[in-house]
């Protein structure tokens, strides 16, 4: 079942608040480490695009530490903010997914390999509903019910799936650091039975700029072997 949770992944590389909160700088970058070993793994390189103030894609690069890039992915908003149109690529083996807005629907495609065919199917996801980076929209739409302890459900789609899992994310901790207000997210699926056997995502914010400042959980890039690390992301200065 962690299989399903490749596509959420990514939404906490790209968490931001309103524009015009953030400075001029529109590139970000987060390092990450393997949650056991806390050996370094890679670092994301995000860009975000702004059209007449308003934040309207995202691209990042995914680099080793010797600085090789591995993955990229593009993001768009323009058609819908929760619901973008994006493609990942990993460049090692060729794994390939992506998701594209069409009215009511969204078209989901994934191509495990090189050698594999592409695979896609048209769906339509109940809203609220959500895929990839648009997770993040969610979050800041229902931040101040988040923020008084309520539970925002939401449907989010996975194109490595061809389908769609119910989620809720909710406040499970406060603390102060450095005189800084920190703020737990908890992202897990909905249904019990399935989240007896998936582990959560924890996201932690800067409470004053609703900006990401730490991932835990799985990661969407995978290792040597194909098999996806578990990672803790530190965005510096902060997330996107």
């Amino acid at each position: 079942m962690l299989s399903l949770l490749l596509s959420v992944v990514m939404f906490a590389s790209f968490a931001g608040s309103p524009v015009d909160e953030v400075t001029p700088s529109t590139r970000y970058e987060g390092v990450a480490f393997d949650l056991k070993s806390n050996n370094m793994l890679y670092v994301e390189d995000h860009e975000e695009l702004i059209e007449n103030g308003k934040r309207v894609g995202l691209k990042t690069s995914y680099c080793e530490p010797s600085g090789k890039v591995i993955v990229r992915r593009t993001v768009s908003f323009k058609q819908n903010e929760t619901v973008p149109t994006f493609q990942t690529e990993d460049f090692r083996d060729g794994y390939l997914e992506g998701a594209e807005f069409r009215g009511d629907s969204v078209r989901h495609y994934c191509r495990k390999n090189y050698g594999s065919a592409l695979k896609e199917k048209t769906i339509l996801i109940p809203g609220p509903a959500a895929v990839d980076a648009g997770f993040n929209n969610v979050i800041q739409r229902n931040w101040d019910d988040l923020m008084l302890g309520r539970k925002s459900q939401f449907n989010f789609g996975s194109p490595f799936a061809l389908d769609y899992y119910g989620f809720r994310v909710f406040k499970s901790d406060e603390r102060i650091v450095d005189g800084r207000k920190l703020v737990v997210m908890q992202c897990e699926i909905d249904n019990v039975i399935i989240r007896l056997f998936v582990s959560p995502i924890i996201l932690t914010y800067d409470a004053a700029s609703r900006r990401l400042v730490e991932y835990a959980g799985i990661s969407n890039v995978n290792n040597e072997k194909g098999k996806s690390h578990f990672v803790r992301i530190k965005y510096s200065p902060f997330s996107p």
